[in-house]
């Protein structure tokens, strides 16, 4: 898969999809490894199409490798909760709010629990709840969650006291 990651990466997103499609043919049915697998190349292939516009298949994709993950993985992995940014913003791209809030959150939440996870990430946790908060019209809570984004990545808060108020 580092050739197609490259091509993503170039911004050549029609040569990229036919290697995620054949890797998908590969497959099949088999152990949870390969399933695992199987849920990157969704995950993938919706990164892909989101770029591409192509918000309700994206969001098809997304939601397949979340099912997977969710299955093998323990539920405060912290794969799953990236896999639950990207799942909500193929929400976001939907215009469903709501639900995307509340994934965002749980990603949130998730990532607070692991103390290895590096300060940025928050930060970009919270920028992602800011851009939500602006498209819904929430701009009191945009405006909260952007300075603690800012906070974080200036390194003035630490991760552990990074907790969103509701």
């Amino acid at each position: 898969m580092p050739a197609n990651r490259y091509i993503f990466k170039q911004g050549l997103y029609n040569q990229a999809l036919p290697i995620l499609q054949a890797a998908k043919g590969m497959l099949g049915s088999a152990v949870a490894l390969d399933r695992l697998v199987a849920a990157d190349v969704f995950s993938a292939t919706a990164s892909i199409l989101l770029e591409q516009a192509k918000a309700v298949k994206a969001h098809d994709y997304y939601a397949r490798a979340v099912s997977i993950h969710e299955r093998l993985l323990p539920a405060n992995h912290i794969h799953l909760a990236n896999l639950y940014i990207n799942l909500a913003n193929s929400l976001n791209a939907l215009n469903r709010y709501g639900e995307s809030l509340s994934l965002h959150l749980k990603a949130v939440q998730m990532r607070e629990r692991c103390p290895h996870l590096a300060r940025s990430m928050f930060g970009l946790s919270y920028g992602n709840l800011e851009r939500l908060f602006t498209r819904m019209n929430r701009l009191d809570e945009a405006a909260t969650v952007l300075q603690k984004s800012i906070e974080i990545r200036r390194g003035t808060m630490g991760a552990k006291s990074s907790k969103l108020a509701k």
